[in-house]
């Protein structure tokens, strides 16, 4: 997994946890374009309930022939704490509209664009994982 990591990425520190988490985002495009389930492997934590769902909706798009026609997010803009243990990253993720499509090439699907912010929290070992990945409520005032 550690080869796969753009340079950048591989540095233990605030940094380095930005660009992981902007390879995280790049590698979420590419489970769901390519379909490639192995895009996302080993870039997080069995804790990560988000990470885990997200692995297991890219396996059944790969089983049916499903893809997205290009990439679905961007990450806008992130933010890293300054603390090594218990990393956080806040990052604003743009959802552009883009097609699914079936086995065959013909769309069944298309996603709504939007904008969130999400608090990525991180440990590095060897390698950064994603332990958890939480919405930030926008306030409505």
């Amino acid at each position: 997994m550690i080869e796969r990591l753009p340079a950048a990425a591989r540095a233990g520190t605030p940094d380095g946890a930005r660009a992981f988490v902007d390879f995280y985002v790049e590698s979420i495009n590419t489970a769901f374009e390519a379909p490639s389930v192995s895009a996302l492997q080993g870039l997080s934590a069995p804790s990560c309930d988000v990470c885990t769902a997200l692995q297991a909706r890219a396996s059944q798009f790969a089983d049916v022939g499903q893809h997205y026609a290009g990439p679905i997010y961007r990450a806008r803009g992130s933010s890293a704490s300054e603390e090594p243990a218990g990393q956080k990253v806040v990052v604003d993720i743009e959802q552009f509209a883009v097609a699914t499509l079936n086995s065959e090439g013909k769309q069944i699907d298309r996603s709504h664009p939007s904008q969130a912010r999400f608090t990525v929290s991180l440990e590095f070992t060897n390698a950064w994982q994603v332990t958890r990945w939480v919405e930030v409520p926008t306030s409505t005032a």
